[in-house]
């Protein structure tokens, strides 16, 4: 009987974990930050990045505290630079770089380079709330 209790726990856990919300491009991020009064969370990235992919496949879907505080309170967007169409004023030196805006594109404090683990990201995206 305590095995199914804790199996079924880890099932809820498992469907309840959320993921960041993307959205779909660079555009779509500006507008729903405007429309939602909130500021934008870019991501500039590259495929077989180590560092991005350890920031989507790890602290992105599995620190739910981050997972919470993004989709709380930014409107998060993920640019491939090497493809996607975005604004090219903000430049990515090396991957991942992560640039938060405030709704009308201006940055908000500095920009942050590379990997982060989950309570080291927590602050920094807490960090930048207080800038609003």
């Amino acid at each position: 009987m305590f095995k199914k209790i804790i199996l079924a726990t880890i099932m809820v856990s498992a469907v309840v974990a959320g993921q960041v919300e993307w959205a779909t491009n660079y555009k779509v991020a500006v507008e729903k930050a405007k429309k939602d009064n909130k500021p934008i969370f870019l991501m500039l990235s590259q495929p077989g990045c180590p560092a991005c992919i350890q920031m989507k496949d790890g602290v992105f879907k599995k620190d739910e505290l981050v997972i919470n505080e993004i989709n709380a309170n930014f409107v998060a967007v993920d640019i491939n630079i090497l493809k996607d169409d975005w604004n090219k004023k903000f430049r990515a030196y090396a991957t991942p770089t992560f640039y938060f805006l405030d709704k009308n594109e201006n940055k908000l404090g500095r920009q942050f380079v590379g990997g982060a683990d989950g309570a080291e990201f927590l602050k920094i995206l807490k960090d930048t709330q207080k800038q609003r």
